[in-house]
């Protein structure tokens, strides 16, 4: 066990378990020891705030270009005929 993190390591017990070949195999399989992720909040928060950001861009670019160009043909209110 080390004094960090106080983790003890797991794949003593699995390979304790596991029985032995017996033909030696020219390359030895070591079970992994897989440490999770550590839980990041300030990056995980700066990442929500720039997925917010391009998302109210593009809603913002499209509220600009496509949309009064698709709604403004159809509109009832403009009943001047062209001339």
């Amino acid at each position: 066990m080390s004094k960090r993190g106080g983790r003890r390591r797991r794949h003593t017990a699995v390979a304790a378990a596991v029985p032995a070949k017996s033909e030696p195999s020219s390359v030895s399989h070591a079970p992994l020891s897989v440490n999770p992720l550590r839980a990041r909040k300030k990056l995980f928060v700066a990442l929500c705030g720039v997925f917010a950001i391009w998302v109210a861009l593009l809603l913002t670019m499209y509220f600009v270009t496509v949309y009064p160009q698709r709604h403004h043909a159809t509109s009832p209110l403009n009943t001047s005929a062209p001339e």
